[in-house]
């Protein structure tokens, strides 16, 4: 008789225990699905990396990669070091207006104009460094050979793709059929 109750005891764990794992595996509703996951890490194209190349701290990069002789890289090192110390007072004020636009997001008695404007300002800052760059790209490009020019254009173009593309998961390498022989 003893044994009556620890059976039924065990039996009735045993159905809670199988209902509580069929109900992680039932299919859910709709409500609680996530959304789609995005294509790209990053939008494409993205022209923030080909910014960072016009930089005297990208010469050992930029050596390596467009294949630079000695003169070619002393000339480049200058102008690219040149470019960073005009370009720095024009970061400076960039990065004085994103922390003007900052405070002003954050004062809950700015109106929208005012927020506009400092606004439209770290734009402009923003554009003037773009632009700066731009400038020495293109006076980079005159330092260069067609093929470094060549180069240089395909490193600026694999930079500007996203991260990865959507893609299966990984796997095994795909099978061949075996030859006979």
């Amino acid at each position: 008789m003893r044994r009556t109750p620890v059976a039924l005891i065990l039996v009735a764990l045993l159905i809670a225990l199988a209902g509580a794992a069929l109900a992680q595996t039932a299919p859910s509703s709709g409500a609680d699905k996530s959304p789609a996951r995005a294509e790209n890490v990053r939008p494409v194209p993205c022209i923030l990396p080909t910014l960072k190349i016009v930089s005297a701290q990208m010469m050992p990069l930029l050596a390596a990669r467009l294949n630079m002789n000695e003169e070619q890289k002393a000339k480049v090192l200058e102008l690219l070091t040149k470019l960073d110390s005009d370009i720095k007072p024009k970061i400076e004020n960039q990065n004085k207006a994103a922390r003007d636009y900052i405070a002003m997001l954050t004062n809950p008695n700015a109106a929208q104009a005012e927020l506009a404007a400092v606004g439209d300002k770290v734009m402009r800052a923003e554009s003037e460094v773009l632009r700066a760059r731009i400038g020495g790209l293109f006076a980079l490009r005159a330092l260069l050979n067609p093929d470094q020019n060549k180069l240089l254009t395909e490193y600026l173009d694999n930079s500007t793709k996203p991260w990865r593309q959507q893609s299966g998961p990984p796997g095994p390498p795909a099978r061949t059929a075996p030859t006979a022989n």
